[in-house]
């Protein structure tokens, strides 16, 4: 975590890149924990339908 917290300060190509890795994971997270909460549906299903 520290590695994380250190390597993303900055303005760097690659603290940027980091921070979108990291941000796209807790949406795709945050995504799933809903649709199991509110859908009753897990992403890798919903993802099947369409």
């Amino acid at each position: 975590m520290s590695w994380t917290v250190k390597s993303s300060k900055g303005r760097s190509q690659d603290a940027q890149i980091l921070k979108m890795v990291y941000s796209e994971c807790i949406h795709a997270i945050w995504l799933e924990r809903n649709l199991r909460i509110f859908e009753t549906v897990n992403y890798y299903s919903f993802a099947k339908a369409l």
